[in-house]
């Protein structure tokens, strides 16, 4: 029987990352995937549309101004999804030689638990045992389908099946997709088909500060993007070629297709969890502590298996420190300080806490924020953004920033490291990174805060 450190079962993005990292540490690794490397991840549609754009240099970028001229018309779109699948083969490609250069033993066959340090492999007519110290799941999860919708997998899918299409919709819904959904309404514009994004809740992000939600939804309304909040589907007719919808409150339209983000159910039947005393949460996820380890000692869950969001930080870091406990060294889960982007047009990202929810952690906040001005390469504003900066009032720590602006991406680095610094609110009104654009709106809230400090004592 073989024997390994570290077994992963699941070579999406949280599976890879954790297979790597333990190697890296010195660790004898396997990793079982039935597919393809990369899962769901490099499966999903956001993914595919991303790289699309990326690659033929049409991703919406802080160059993008208002009114700008649509590109759908001057792209073939089924060349430019036949090089999206050619691109997806290349990274599964690409990750599979790292692992293996880094030593990794690649399993292909469907991994599930059998008993205390022990993973069975079937693959084809063929089943193996394998011998593992410590175990990590990381199986992923899909769209539940709402029992009321005729999904069909053509003109009504889910939102990972973004990807698919070989032919450009006129008309694009997305429904409950969250921050998901957001960045490929994004996508879809740039492609040229126009996007509805509806969401149940009355936001776009539900827990988010609502300053900046209402500048974000504000600023994506303008790029002619129709956002519809706190509705739900009453009723959906085909036809031959359109989709008649209708939402709650007598709102109807006509859509090409439609994609649903919405609830997403774990893969974890095929684990064989109940031999193992593993507790489930009530939508089939694995329940797992700070550490990422489940009730089971030495069996540890990572990734959206847990129902977390499928985020590329966070699957890092909860990779990061589940291979770190499964060697002994302690390590525990802090999502303040994991950053957040949505690559959509205009971006948002964010890290921390932010001032509406900072009292349910404990911190007495102070707020500041200022304009974000987007150039062009000719030094021209092309947008404005909005930065907001929370601080701690008693440490006058940084403890959250938003940021809705073209370029919020190069922004959240820089706020990451501040955070993970521990830099005061001094500290931020007196950065100095060169001529840097992205520097400047975090020293102008600081110093506004400073002064609304000064001036209420």
């Amino acid at each position: 029987m073989k024997k390994f450190d570290i077994t992963i079962i699941g070579g999406g993005e949280s599976g890879y990352f954790a297979a790597s990292q333990a190697a890296d540490l010195g660790a004898k690794v396997c990793l079982i995937e039935k597919g393809n490397l990369g899962g769901a991840f490099l499966d999903s549609g956001v993914f595919t549309l991303r790289k699309i754009l990326t690659t033929l240099g049409f991703y919406p970028s802080r160059y993008k101004v208002e009114g700008s001229v649509e590109i759908g018309s001057e792209l073939d779109i089924q060349k430019a999804f036949e090089k999206a699948s050619i691109l997806k083969q290349a990274y599964s490609e690409r990750w599979k030689i790292n692992l293996k250069e880094k030593g990794v033993h690649i399993e292909t066959g469907e991994g599930s638990l059998a008993g205390s340090k022990k993973v069975e492999i079937k693959a084809s007519n063929q089943t193996d045992l394998i011998s593992s110290e410590k175990i990590i799941l990381a199986t992923g999860s899909e769209t539940k389908h709402p029992e009321t919708i005729p999904f069909d997998g053509k003109t009504i899918c889910s939102l990972d099946s973004l990807g698919e299409f070989q032919e450009l919709p006129e008309k694009v819904l997305i429904v409950d997709g969250g921050a998901q959904g957001a960045e490929a309404a994004s996508l879809i514009r740039v492609l040229g088909s126009k996007p509805f994004l509806c969401e149940q809740n009355s936001r776009v992000l539900e827990d988010e500060d609502s300053e900046i939600m209402d500048f974000y939804e504000e600023q994506v309304r303008k790029k002619r993007l129709k956002i519809i909040l706190n509705k739900k589907i009453v009723s959906i007719y085909k036809r031959d070629k359109e989709i008649d919808v209708s939402l709650d409150g007598g709102i109807k339209f006509p859509v090409s297709k439609i994609f649903f983000g919405g609830v997403r159910t774990p893969r974890s039947k095929a684990l064989n969890i109940q031999t193992s005393d593993i507790r489930l949460g009530e939508h089939g996820e694995i329940l797992a502590d700070e550490k990422m380890e489940t009730s089971f000692p030495g069996v540890f869950a990572i990734g959206s298996v847990t129902r977390q969001q499928r985020v590329a930080n966070r699957n890092y870091e909860e990779a990061k420190v589940a291979v770190y406990n499964c060697l002994g060294k302690a390590r525990s889960l802090n999502l303040d300080k994991i950053p957040s982007i949505i690559y959509s047009d205009p971006q948002f990202a964010s890290i921390g806490c932010h001032f509406e929810n900072a009292h349910y952690k404990g911190f007495r906040a102070l707020g500041g924020g200022s304009i974000v001005e987007g150039s062009d390469e000719n030094g021209k504003i092309a947008q404005k953004g909005l930065f907001k900066l929370t601080i701690d009032k008693e440490t006058k720590k940084m403890i959250g920033a938003r940021v809705v602006s073209p370029n919020a991406s190069e922004m959240i680095p820089i706020l990451h490291l501040a955070f993970k610094k521990g830099l005061t609110l001094k500290d931020l009104s007196n950065l100095s990174f060169g001529a840097m654009e992205s520097i400047d709106p975090i020293i102008k809230a600081s110093r506004e805060i400073l002064t609304d400090l000064k001036t209420s004592r």
